[in-house]
């Protein structure tokens, strides 16, 4: 896992969580169209001159395209929020990650999608925050702590290891944190 902030991460997630709402819907409905097509099917290609086949096959045919239609849009819309989104937080790009995280806030709000609204309303306002504390543009060097210059250790000369999780120098030989 990264070393990146707290704050960046939960503004990763938030976002993330939005976006995978999506695809889960996307999943869904190409589950209905896969199972639409597969149940049908034989309908579709039975003896035309049965008095019922056009209430069947015709009815069949316009849902069968429009779930489909309407799968293929969510897989649209969930590259764009993706891209728009995930991916400009990931590049500390946070300013032009606000307005796309509103934009889908407020279109899954409209659409029904409750909780890709409300995962997108706290990734624009985690990207605020972000945008405040870090600036519209954070650099990459920013966003994850580098550690300091390898030191030696002033008991016996060997240069020292730093311990991330620790916070502090080791000297491997001396086997003491300094």
């Amino acid at each position: 896992m990264s070393q990146r902030p707290a704050d960046i991460w939960s503004a990763h997630v938030y976002a993330a969580l939005g976006v995978l709402s999506y695809l889960f819907g996307f999943l869904i409905s190409l589950g209905i169209c896969v199972w639409f097509w597969w149940a049908y099917w034989p309908y579709l290609y039975s003896d035309m001159t049965i008095w019922w086949w056009p209430i069947i096959t015709i009815p069949v045919y316009y849902v069968a395209a429009g779930i489909t239609a309407i799968a293929l849009f969510e897989l649209i819309i969930f590259l764009l929020v993706y891209i728009t989104t995930l991916k400009r937080i990931d590049e500390g790009r946070f300013e032009s990650a606000k307005t796309p995280c509103l934009f889908w806030a407020i279109v899954s709000l409209l659409t029904g999608s409750l909780f890709a609204s409300i995962f997108f309303f706290l990734a624009y306002t985690k990207a605020g925050e972000l945008t405040a504390k870090y600036g519209p543009v954070a650099i990459p060097a920013l966003l994850v702590p580098t550690p300091p210059p390898i030191q030696t250790c002033p008991n016996c000369g060997n240069p020292l290891t730093y311990d991330a999780k620790a916070g502090r120098w080791y000297c491997g030989v001396c086997s003491t944190y300094l």
